[in-house]
């Protein structure tokens, strides 16, 4: 019987890590994956767990019989099989409600109730071992070490394998059915009725968590869960000139755009890419590129194609530079590595004429890139005369939403570049603001590749934005040991993700395209 327990020991702690692992991929689609997102679905996890263990041991007292542990295990298991479905209108009913307080109270619902019935398991395990072997200690040491060597290979199993392989659903009734198989196989000898309620339930969640079907032009490509996000490429109907209905790819990353084309030739929807190509025309044809940040590739399909770059890009997620040759036509001739930006730029033994930085992981911005230190390291990969250019969000002057935008163009001055603004035409909400780093002044007269190539109907008389006229007091210096970009950006996070949301995320679902 030892055996028996120790076998349930190491499948709750395998249960309560990959729990934890979907609850975060859960929210992801509709909060993103901050710091808060992680930080509130480990506080959960901890704080029910703790209520758990005090409630499992208030059981034992009352000298439980080992039914009573079987029917804990398939409850457990049959919430977490069931909260897949169950989260998706749930979430998106709470989906403008981005505060710390919020996301906490939404985990809460979703997810402490599970938690609670496994923390609930490793007390009643030692206490029914203990009464065989006469030796609680002891006992407690093996539960909780088979516990915890679950928890391992779960992590390693899930975070590598399971999730990316099958995204979120499939794990999640595995994981139901495996808390559950052995309770059910017991109970089900002892003819307990609560083992065909288990079976039964089984089948429905199976059942009732299968894809709706798409429609309405609405073509889900490409869907991958991921420790470093969810990605979607998404066909759907796109509007042109004079109302023609045309069709569109996008390319997200937690359900943010990375990537926004016109299908028939690829071309992107956003801006700011033309701007890039305007703005770096002042270097000869020819120059050397780093790309911190793949996406589709369009932005490196501009700089090749209109002013003759050679390109290299770094991307940290595989998946993306896949993506991007298969579904975004990217040009073999543009090279691809897969590393982390701020560890290539301390390896990288190549220099380059263009750097530049496009590096979103979703909203969030990448806290460890985007410090001093980061763009000291930079200058030691930048030719003689050559630039640095850093994408960001359109919020500049907003006191809360410009904040951490202030901050970056501070930190950004302190590493001794020549710094100039650029903005995209469009609203703050909408538009992309892109920093400029020279050691030179930068002299615009030598741009060759006018915006007015591109929008000839908008005046850009006035396309820098004044750095001087920006009220720098609130800015924070971002350092390596004061990386705070992460949290400092979530009020200009939360304004993308609530438009993504509305303009994507909901018309997708209601097209057939599932939130997880």
């Amino acid at each position: 019987m030892n055996i028996l327990f120790f076998i349930i020991a190491l499948i709750e702690g395998y249960s309560v890590m990959a729990f934890e692992l979907i609850s975060a991929r859960i929210l992801a689609p509709t909060f993103g994956s901050t710091l808060h997102v992680w930080g509130t679905v480990i506080g959960v996890t901890l704080l029910c767990l703790s209520i758990g263990y005090y409630i499992g041991g208030y059981i034992t007292n009352s000298k439980p019989g080992e039914n009573q542990l079987y029917i804990i295990l398939i409850a457990s298991g049959l919430l977490i099989g069931f909260l897949t479905l169950i989260s998706q209108p749930f979430l998106l009913s709470f989906k403008n409600t981005g505060t710390p307080l919020s996301l906490v109270l939404i985990s809460l619902a979703l997810f402490s109730l599970p938690n609670i019935l496994l923390g609930m398991i490793p007390t009643i395990l030692i206490n029914h071992v203990g009464k065989i072997s006469h030796e609680t200690g002891g006992s407690a040491g093996k539960i909780y070490s088979i516990s915890t060597v679950g928890g391992i290979l779960s992590c390693f199993a899930n975070g590598f394998f399971i999730i990316p392989h099958f995204g979120l659903i499939k794990p999640a009734i595995f994981t139901g059915l495996l808390l559950g198989i052995i309770p059910f196989i017991l109970l089900l000898k002892q003819k307990k009725p609560v083992a065909m309620i288990f079976l039964f339930h089984l089948v429905f969640i199976s059942y009732a968590n299968k894809k709706i079907q798409e429609r309405s032009g609405f073509k889900l490509m490409y869907k991958s869960e991921g420790l470093l996000g969810q990605i979607l490429v998404v066909d759907f109907p796109g509007y042109r000139q004079q109302g023609i209905m045309g069709s569109d790819r996008v390319l997200l990353v937690n359900r943010m755009g990375q990537t926004w084309v016109h299908k028939e030739n690829m071309n992107s929807r956003w801006t700011y890419g033309n701007y890039i190509v305007s703005l770096s025309s002042v270097l000869p044809p020819d120059s050397k590129v780093l790309l911190l940040g793949l996406g589709g590739g369009t932005v490196a399909k501009l700089l090749k194609e209109q002013n003759h770059f050679q390109v290299d890009a770094v991307e940290l997620d595989s998946r993306i530079i896949q993506i991007s040759s298969t579904y975004f036509n990217r040009s073999e001739d543009i090279q691809t590595v897969v590393d982390d930006a701020r560890h290539y730029i301390r390896t990288c033994k190549k220099k380059y004429d263009l750097i530049l930085f496009d590096i979103f992981k979703g909203e969030t911005p990448p806290s460890h890139v985007l410090t001093a230190e980061c763009f000291q390291e930079t200058q030691r990969l930048l030719n003689d005369g050559g630039m640095v250019l850093i994408n960001f969000n359109g919020f500049i002057t907003e006191k809360a939403e410009g904040l951490s935008f202030r901050s970056l163009l501070t930190t950004f001055q302190s590493s001794g570049f020549h710094v100039k603004i650029v903005p995209t035409f469009e609203e703050s909400r909408q538009r992309n603001t892109l920093l400029i780093g020279t050691n030179y002044p930068y002299d615009k007269n030598k741009i060759k590749i006018p915006l007015e190539t591109f929008y000839p109907r908008i005046n850009f008389s006035s396309m820098f934005f004044p750095v001087e006229d920006i009220d720098l007091k609130d800015a924070v210096l971002l350092t390596d040991d004061n990386p705070l970009l992460e949290v400092l950006n979530i009020p200009a996070a939360q304004q993308w993700r609530e438009d993504y949301t509305k303009n994507f995320t909901i018309p997708f679902r209601k097209k057939g395209i599932p939130l997880f």
